[in-house]
């Protein structure tokens, strides 16, 4: 009967855990909606902190929670800056570092969930100008696309499409000999 009650406890922790982490994350996604960043930064921070406790870092799950956190904290906060703490470009740098060291480690799952996380990646590095993190994301969807989806699957040519704008842009850039245009810039 005491093993029963430990797990029946351990059982109920995780869902209030779980509870408390959905409740952080709708707030977060309201303060989202109102364009409020301050109030998203500070309920999607908190519900970050719940994941980090239930979650172990090599959870897929885990890593598309940063993936889509860091897009919506750059949306959220489009041309501005919080009221307090770090300035955006901080807290979106140590974020990008963060989502892409939760999907590289996430990667030998082989968990289809994380397409779309690479995907999501590949935009918003192709946003940001960074050529190397951008193909780096769209290889590894493609790779990950072949390796658990049906060859027919529809993302396939959106992801070569994307991966080839990503080359020419790459190659126009060293052919052009353009000083400015950095290698690892779109």
């Amino acid at each position: 009967s005491t093993v029963l009650y430990l797990r029946s406890e351990a059982a109920r922790q995780r869902a209030e855990a779980e509870a408390l982490r959905n409740r952080l994350d709708s707030a977060a996604l309201q303060a989202a909606l109102r364009d409020d960043g301050d109030g998203y930064r500070e309920r999607s921070q908190e519900a970050l902190e719940v994941h980090r406790r239930m979650l172990d870092p090599d959870d897929p799950e885990y890593a598309i929670y940063l993936v889509n956190r860091l897009v919506i904290l750059e949306l959220t906060y489009w041309g501005s800056q919080p009221s307090e703490g770090p300035d955006l470009e901080t807290l979106l740098e140590g974020l990008e570092r963060e989502s892409v060291e939760a999907v590289r480690r996430t990667l030998p799952s082989r968990d289809p969930r994380l397409i779309e996380a690479l995907d999501v990646l590949a935009g918003y590095f192709v946003e940001e100008r960074s050529q190397v993190e951008a193909e780096w994301a769209c290889r590894e969807a493609l790779a990950l696309r072949r390796r658990s989806l049906p060859p027919h699957d529809p993302g396939f040519i959106a992801e070569l499409e994307t991966l080839s704008f990503l080359v020419e842009e790459k190659s126009a850039a060293r052919r052009s000999g353009d000083e400015a245009a950095d290698p690892d810039s779109l």
